[in-house]
């Protein structure tokens, strides 16, 4: 096969690219790929060590990458763009050590070393201005998420013209070997790297804007309860009877009880819409509206009034009342099996918001806090206490014959 490669040129060690051998080999695995030699002179296994490397290294190409540290791909690509980045627009040696301590603790200020907190601090509050809405801002919601998506999907776009070639300049013949593999650990890098922080970048500012809402709603809250003698929101539900039928009457339904805010316009509905569900409506289709119209567009759930003992706004008692929908209400309203244990579906299953009733929100990465479990009635866990321990599995039972299936742990 024709190439324009001088296999005698010298190799430069300062010069990125292959020796002289590797390059031989890399145009041996280019021709027998393309099956324009002969049969004698491509066989089906690779000629040498050299070639034989240079196939697994292509072959990486193809490898998912998975079980990935979002700390470590998140710090990887900080030092990524500040190697891009020129000596105007770089940052100073004791800034770019308070980033990487900031994304190496989780993004959070509080837990970088005292040394560096300063200037975390500062870097957090910029990237606070990413997701916290502008005051007297009039476009909705719902517009300003989109538009910093669209943006991040802009910079991913831009990212990936950088690794496509333009056939009708150039074809393989014309691409040195360098070139070849420069593209092909682009490529590597892009999908190892880029796309696991691009939807690390996405997830956190659904996270972000959700946890804005959540304030929003303990403001409303906070309204609401000084009106109303401190207590929370009822239109006539939690008193006895159904509280799963969503979109029926206030009565059946205790979804209705926290529509009650947007009734009497404490809190918009788009304030009740997380950006991980995307069937939440953030517009009342009518003034005379009660409740959402079905459980899939409900974004948050609601303390259900328990028994002679109504939750009170800032009593003393720290309770939650509004957390991230519950999975568990979801799956049985659909007949689906139920996971007791498993977290919100608005943020893929990482964990939830909670609203207490002091106006603290927090991140709850499981839904058992301090033993309970916020998605079930206490009967129910007891009821699946109960039967764990009628089960009675202790570790050192087999399997009854060759035809009973037994897999563990």
């Amino acid at each position: 096969m024709p190439t324009d490669v001088t296999h005698d040129r010298p190799h430069d060690p300062g010069e990125p690219g292959l020796a002289p051998q590797d390059r031989l080999a890399l145009d041996r695995l280019i021709q027998r790929r393309a099956g324009a030699a002969d049969a004698a002179d491509a066989p089906d296994r690779p000629e040498d060590e050299r070639e034989a490397q240079l196939e697994r290294l292509l072959g990486l190409l193809d490898t998912p990458v998975a079980g990935a540290d979002r700390t470590l791909v998140d710090l990887t690509y900080l030092r990524v763009l500040r190697a891009s980045s020129t000596a105007e627009d770089r940052l100073s040696d004791a800034s770019a050590d308070a980033l990487d301590a900031w994304a190496q603790c989780g993004f959070d200020a509080g837990a970088v070393p005292p040394s560096l907190r300063d200037q975390a601090t500062q870097h957090e509050r910029l990237a606070a201005l990413c997701t916290q809405p502008i005051p007297g801002e009039r476009e909705g919601r719902r517009e300003r998420i989109e538009r910093v998506l669209e943006r991040i999907q802009h910079e991913a776009d831009a990212q990936a013209d950088r690794f496509r070639i333009d056939r009708r300049r150039t074809g393989l013949s014309s691409l040195r070997l360098s070139d070849l593999v420069s593209i092909a650990a682009m490529f590597l890098l892009a999908t190892a790297v880029v796309l696991p922080v691009l939807n690390a970048v996405r997830q956190k500012q659904r996270v972000e804007l959700c946890r804005a809402n959540f304030g929003g709603v303990g403001g409303a809250m906070d309204l609401y309860a000084s009106s109303y003698g401190s207590m929370l929101p009822m239109a006539s539900a939690g008193l006895g009877g159904s509280w799963i039928d969503v979109g029926t009457t206030p009565e059946r339904s205790n979804s209705a009880n926290l529509y009650l805010l947007v009734r009497t316009n404490h809190v918009p509905l788009e304030r009740l819409a997380c950006p991980g569900n995307p069937e939440a409506p953030t517009a009342r289709l009518s003034p005379n509206q009660q409740d959402w119209r079905r459980l899939e567009e409900i974004s948050y759930s609601y303390q259900v009034t328990p028994k002679n003992a109504p939750p009170s706004w800032r009593s003393g008692e720290r309770r939650i009342v509004i957390a991230d929908r519950s999975p568990v209400i979801l799956r049985l309203v659909r007949g689906d099996t139920i996971y007791p244990n498993a977290n919100s579906t608005n943020h893929d299953g990482e964990g939830q918001h909670a609203l207490y009733t002091d106006g603290s929100v927090t991140w709850l990465r499981s839904p058992v806090v301090e033993g309970d479990n916020i998605w079930l009635p206490r009967i129910a866990e007891d009821q699946i206490h109960d039967a764990r321990v009628k089960l009675g599995l202790k570790g050192d039972e087999r399997p009854a014959s060759s035809r009973d299936v037994f897999l563990a742990p």
